[in-house]
């Protein structure tokens, strides 16, 4: 089963609109980057690997 169209339906639910969202342990950002652009938020993302810092 592809889990993307479980995820939309739940972030549709939160209503992300013009919000700030964030991402803790967020590895490469890809995902907040998509929600973001797709929701027009403002994501922030946490990660402590010592490369991205």
């Amino acid at each position: 089963m592809n889990p993307e169209p479980a995820v939309k339906t739940v972030l549709d639910e939160l209503d992300l609109t013009n919000k700030n969202i964030g991402q803790f342990c967020c590895n490469n950002g890809r995902k907040l980057s998509l929600i973001s652009k797709h929701y027009n938020a403002n994501g922030v993302e946490f990660d402590i690997v010592e490369n991205f810092i």
